[in-house]
């Protein structure tokens, strides 16, 4: 933290955890993928842009300093308008253009294939299969823009391998994703739900019953049991 802190709070009792506030900019924050475009407005919209002298700090956008102005450096630059006394100012973060990448992808349910990105994206151009031939019926974008969801014509019952391309980020000038592919593997639990049995050990009494010592009323918890045909193995768990 720089400069003077404020302090918003003068109870000696009030959260003694400091929380640092970020003042806005009368030009604003901005920040975006290289090349970067941006028009500042004045707080006061009749004022005339050319009535007041610019400057951007480090190595400035291209052309004069101006009210709009393109970024082609990543970096980080503070912008000033003067006019006789009174001094606005703004603040640009500009990143490297890159594309989008892929995290993970994987099944969130039987049929439902969630990728997870680095940045918000764009699906408008995006292809997507399966190399088994298995329909995908339906696109949609999740988390904000940070995923995207498939959604399969039938349950994915093997391992199969998703292909995708085409996906954009949302920078001014898009930048497209390299090719991937993920392998997607089908869920294990619960394998097959015919097995899936759901049930208290006091059978078809009360859930509350008297304990054999104390003489008290006594809840039990539920228990699940899944006898799974297909992969051979019994589970339990009474909590």
């Amino acid at each position: 933290m720089i400069g003077r802190p404020v302090r918003y709070s003068f109870h000696p009792k009030t959260d003694r955890y400091l929380d640092i506030f970020l003042a806005p900019l009368e030009l604003g924050r901005f920040e975006g993928e290289a090349p970067f475009t941006i028009r500042f407005r004045l707080p006061t919209p009749t004022d005339d842009p050319s009535a007041w002298e610019w400057a951007h700090s480090g190595n400035g956008p291209e052309g004069a300093a101006k009210e709009e102005c393109t970024y082609t450096k990543p970096g980080g630059y503070k912008v000033r308008a003067r006019r006789e006394d009174r001094v606005l100012r703004g603040s640009v973060v500009v990143r490297p253009a890159r594309p989008p990448t892929p995290t993970s992808a994987a099944l969130r349910d039987d049929t439902h294939i969630r990728v997870l990105f680095d940045e918000p994206v764009d699906i408008a151009e995006m292809e997507a299969g399966l190399e088994s031939g298995t329909r995908l019926t339906e696109s949609s974008l999740a988390c904000d823009g940070w995923a995207v969801e498939l959604t399969l014509a039938a349950e994915l019952k093997k391992e199969g391998v998703l292909q995708l391309n085409g996906v954009r980020d949302r920078a001014q000038r898009p930048n497209s994703m390299v090719p991937a592919t993920f392998s997607i593997a089908p869920l294990l639990w619960p394998s097959d739900r015919t097995g899936l049995v759901l049930a208290w050990p006091t059978g078809k009494d009360s859930i509350a019953v008297p304990d054999a010592v104390s003489g008290k009323a006594r809840t039990f918890t539920l228990a699940i049991t899944i006898l799974t045909a297909r992969l051979g193995w019994i589970y339990s768990d009474s909590d």
